[in-house]
């Protein structure tokens, strides 16, 4: 036989189990706001970003030793002084520019094919190319580094 106290006790728990489930939903609701608030901060930023680097040309290669070495050696020296050196070291771009856009920058590119990545900005979007495949023959092949710098020159004066 149930009492009224009984009866009490279980509604004072039904009623704080739904209290606390509501708050709990109405804290959710709350995260999910601030974090799509800083996302679309975040994106208003990084347009901005690419609003300011408009028209820019970037080289981009990485750390690995041998392609380092040749490129730094064969290839930079090549460049137009216009185009921008991205250095990625390990997982940590290294550029003129602020880290977390650039960072951004390099998971936006859609040519994954490998280093190095030819890259520039245009009308407010990245641009992106792989040269991996003309790279590797250019250097394991022995072939005459003019082929490769017109495919180099021929993505940057393209629209």
């Amino acid at each position: 036989m149930t009492t009224i106290f009984d009866n009490f006790m279980h509604v004072f728990i039904s009623v704080n189990i739904v209290t606390l489930l509501l708050g709990l939903s109405l804290l959710f609701i709350l995260l999910v706001i601030i974090v799509n608030l800083k996302t679309i901060k975040s994106e208003k930023e990084y347009a901005d970003f690419l609003g300011t680097i408009e028209g820019i040309k970037f080289f981009c290669y990485n750390n690995r030793k041998k392609n380092k070495e040749f490129i730094e050696t064969t290839i930079l020296p090549t460049l137009s002084s216009d185009i921008k050196i991205i250095y990625v070291d390990g997982k940590i771009p290294k550029s003129d520019y602020d880290q977390n856009f650039i960072s951004t920058l390099l998971y936006s590119i859609k040519d994954r094919k490998g280093f190095p990545y030819l890259l520039k900005i245009s009308n407010g979007q990245l641009v992106d190319k792989s040269i991996s495949q003309d790279f590797y023959k250019t250097m394991n092949q022995n072939k005459d580094i003019r082929h490769l710098n017109e495919n180099i020159n021929s993505f940057y004066q393209s629209t």
